[in-house]
């Protein structure tokens, strides 16, 4: 007998399709090749680009998770909140004041981070208990207030600048001798880097929070609170669940932006628009949808950002688009914009089908 010559393109293709099997079987791996794109794409833009384009994608990655959560809260749950960049901007000036406010305090920002995100988790859970008492439009509008309360609180106080902007300083400690500043380009793309493990992690919690009986406890309550009920589920305990994880995410978006942009933001920015934004950023997307939320947030944030205002009669108008395309996705994607990629499987597949009625056709004559 002879023996069989196993070749390198055997052994390539072999390892291939082991490789693509577990990827298939471990829906997780996905959310981690997709953070290894987004690296090697923030070093081509850091290559090729600016910081500035860095920049922007950054805060496509920071309203990502932050849609995350409120998607935990809007497309599972079927509850709603308009505080949701209220809640952002409590972690970052939380991280300020623990950092620079206090004398007594004067943490680093780890320690911070922590504490502010725990603060902003409680507080959330505090509005999932006053969440109890409403329903629908009520609990729209005592979010919305809650939102605003926070942000004037901004505006009142010397501690938080009155609202405006302030910079935590002019490096981030994460580890001892490890520092980062916002200041040098280099740092920026290792600050890139870290918002990208943000999202990763994020993406495994959400999506193991929504495989979980948590997760299908959520849907039952978004169907129905009744039959919910009748099933034995504790309509209570996983409304409050949900308040506190879709804040908990807003506290982790805060996080991310301190961490790269090194400010606390001003209290315009963290204003009612910028949660109707994230709102709509989860509808675009698609609700129920994980990767929808990243596709949202690139096209309400990304592509103004990137495309339109390299537009020369479309310079000053990104807003007005934005709400165009939101529009435009409601109408014809009603299920997200997550669903384009769906759309084109099944248009591929019907034109495969086409050229292959029309090849066995052409044989026939």
């Amino acid at each position: 007998m002879t023996k069989q010559t196993v070749t390198f393109k055997d052994r390539f293709k072999s390892y291939t399709t082991k490789i693509m099997g577990f990827i298939k079987r471990n829906n997780q791996s996905h959310f981690v090749i997709a953070g290894i794109l987004l690296m090697v794409m923030g070093r081509l833009i850091f290559t090729f680009g600016s910081v500035s384009h860095i920049s922007f994608w950054s805060e496509i990655l920071i309203y990502a998770v932050v849609a995350l959560g409120l998607n935990l809260l809007l497309g599972f749950s079927g509850l709603v909140s308009l505080a949701t960049a209220a809640f952002i901007g409590m972690t970052t000036n939380g991280i300020h004041l623990l950092m620079n406010g206090i004398d007594a305090f004067s943490l680093s920002f780890i320690p911070a981070a922590i504490i502010a995100l725990i603060f902003t988790s409680l507080v959330g859970l505090l509005i999932g208990v006053l969440s109890l008492k409403m329903e629908g439009i009520y609990l729209a509008i005592a979010t919305l207030f809650v939102g605003h309360i926070i942000t004037e609180v901004f505006r009142a106080f010397s501690q938080f600048n009155f609202g405006e902007t302030t910079r935590l300083g002019n490096s981030i400690q994460l580890l001892p001798g490890v520092e980062f500043s916002s200041f040098f380009p280099a740092d920026r793309l290792s600050l890139f880097n870290i918002l990208v493990v943000f999202l990763v992690l994020a993406f495994i919690i959400i999506y193991n929070i929504v495989h979980s009986a948590s997760g299908r406890a959520f849907m039952a309550i978004s169907r129905s609170q009744h039959a919910a009920l009748a099933m034995g589920i504790s309509v209570r305990k996983y409304r409050l669940l949900a308040f506190m994880i879709a804040t908990a995410f807003a506290g982790l978006g805060g996080i991310m932006h301190a961490l790269y942009f090194q400010t606390t933001g001003s209290a315009t920015k963290w204003g009612l628009g910028l949660s109707l934004f994230i709102l709509a950023v989860v509808v675009v997307g698609g609700m129920k949808s994980l990767w929808g939320m990243l596709v949202g947030s690139f096209i309400l944030f990304g592509i103004p950002s990137f495309f339109l205002r390299e537009i020369s009669f479309l310079s000053g108008f990104e807003d007005i688009m934005a709400g165009l395309m939101i529009v435009f996705v409601i109408l014809f994607y009603p299920f997200g914009a997550a669903m384009i990629g769906h759309d084109l499987k099944k248009l591929w597949f019907k034109y495969k089908t086409w050229l292959k009625e029309r090849k066995n056709a052409h044989e026939k004559n």
